[in-house]
C-alpha cells in the first residue's frame, strides 16, 4: 500500500443546503475578483473570499459552508478508515508472503541447514549455509537465525 500517488475527492454540498447556482456563482466570482484587485493571496485569500461571499449573500452562504464542512469531515473519516483497513491488510499479506517464502526456502535447504527460525524483528540475514545467503536475501525480507 505504499503509493507515491494521491487521490482527489470531490464532495458536493449536501442538496438540502445547496444554494441557487446563479446566486452563489455571482458572489464567488465577485469575491475572487475583489481579492485579486486588493492583493489578497496565500493564506489570507480564503478568509477574505469567504467573508466577502457571506456579505454578498447576506449570510445565506453560512449554512451551506457549515454543511460542506461537516460533509467533508464525514467523507475524510470514511476514507481514513478504509485506508487504514487497506494498509492493515497489505501489512498482513506482506508478512504472510514473507513467511511463505521462508518456509519454501527452508524445504529446499540441505539437511545441515534445516535448523532455522524466523526472526523478523532482527532485520538481518544469518543463514547457516553460505551458498543460500544471496538467494534468500533477494527473495526474503525476513531475518533468519540459526538455532
Amino acid at each position: 500500500m505504499r503509493s507515491g500517488s494521491g487521490l482527489l475527492f470531490a464532495n458536493p454540498i449536501p442538496e438540502a443546503f445547496a444554494m441557487d447556482k446563479a446566486e452563489i456563482d455571482v458572489a464567488i466570482d465577485l469575491a475572487v475578483q475583489e481579492a485579486a484587485e486588493q492583493g489578497f493571496h496565500g493564506h489570507s485569500n480564503t478568509p477574505f473570499i469567504l467573508a466577502r461571499i457571506k456579505e454578498l449573500t447576506k449570510g445565506s452562504s453560512i449554512p451551506a459552508n457549515r454543511a460542506l464542512i461537516e460533509s467533508n469531515v464525514t467523507m475524510a473519516a470514511k476514507v481514513a478508515v478504509e485506508l487504514a483497513k487497506l494498509r492493515l491488510l497489505d501489512a498482513q499479506q506482506s508478512k504472510s508472503e514473507r513467511l511463505h517464502v521462508v518456509q519454501s526456502r527452508r524445504s529446499k535447504m540441505p539437511n545441515d541447514c534445516s535448523s532455522f527460525e524466523i526472526a523478523p524483528e532482527a532485520g538481518t540475514f544469518m543463514p547457516a549455509h553460505p551458498a543460500e545467503a544471496s538467494e534468500i536475501q533477494k527473495v526474503n525480507p525476513c531475518a533468519l537465525v540459526a538455532r
